[in-house]
């Protein structure tokens, strides 16, 4: 009876560990297409030009408050990460094969420009998307040491951070599945997440940095 137990205990040990396998393996990675619907809806304004879209992004009055994106690939993915992701030169050189960088300008509470943005990486291999979420990790966490940080690993890998400041709360999240890396950054609303960082996480279904645990 003992060895039947025993055998038994192996059995089901091994069931739950591929089950536990299963459930991460089938889990696609990141993409744009899982969020068109939402910069659709928000009636987005596309770019092609990176020249452009760079302005845009790094500078609160150049969109008007617009939400714009740009989604590429190959050299324009490059330099969508050397120019905006990698503005202050403190992330590791690399080559993502896809870039997704979507932005809208506001303003806080005390009135100062903040920022909501949503990028996705896309990477040759699931190796470099882990190196480039530990190198942004860091920096998150070195930026802010003073924040609120939750790391933790379902069927994907995520840290997030809420940061308190000018009667605001602020919040970001980093997320890496397979060869994909996914980062939002956003203003708290009085209720919860950025509004915009809520629909694309509850979209791609991970969690959400106020929800973080």
């Amino acid at each position: 009876m003992g060895v039947f137990k025993r055998a038994l205990a192996f059995i089901l040990t091994a069931v739950m560990l591929i089950g536990a396998a299963g459930c991460s393996s089938s889990r696609k990675g990141f993409s744009f297409s899982d969020i068109e619907d939402i910069t659709i809806s928000k009636n987005a304004v596309k770019y092609e030009d990176c020249s452009g879209f760079s302005r845009a992004v790094m500078s609160a009055t150049e969109a008007n408050g617009e939400l714009v994106y740009m989604n590429c690939e190959g050299a324009d993915a490059q330099s969508v990460y050397n120019v905006i992701v990698n503005q202050s030169y403190i992330l590791p050189a690399c080559d993502p094969e896809s870039a997704f960088y979507m932005c809208r300008w506001q303003e806080d509470k005390s009135g100062t420009p903040t920022d909501t943005t949503i990028y996705i990486l896309t990477f040759k291999d699931g190796k470099t998307a882990e190196k480039m979420f530990s190198a942004i990790e860091l920096q998150l966490i070195k930026s802010w040491s003073d924040g609120e940080i939750v790391t933790g690993k379902r069927s994907y890998q995520y840290s997030t951070l809420i940061v308190e400041g000018n009667d605001c709360r602020y919040e970001r999240g980093l997320y890496r599945c397979k060869n994909t890396l996914l980062f939002v950054k956003g203003l708290c609303t009085d209720y919860g997440d950025d509004e915009i960082v809520e629909e694309v996480c509850r979209k791609l279904d991970v969690v959400t940095p106020v929800n973080a645990k």
